[in-house]
């Protein structure tokens, strides 16, 4: 993430063995986006388990997936 310049790294002030990582602006602008597409992951999740009921897990494992490859294709 740090070759792609999302993120920056900073020797410690108070700790010479630590890093300071950092989100640099070209990451901060990732942020909104990126948690976009989780809410709409978690959406898409809740409403696959709830499609499959009490069926049990693998059934709900597999609507999730068909759930997240459709809505890659959107």
């Amino acid at each position: 993430m740090e070759d792609a310049g999302l993120l920056t790294r900073e020797p410690s002030s108070n700790d010479r063995r630590a890093m300071i990582v950092s989100l640099s602006e070209k990451g901060e602008a990732m942020r909104q986006p990126a948690t976009d597409v989780w809410m709409t992951l978690e959406q898409i999740a809740v409403e696959a388990i709830q499609k499959t009921g009490q069926e049990g897990f693998m059934t709900a494992a597999a609507e999730l997936e068909r759930a997240y490859t459709a809505a890659r294709r959107t």
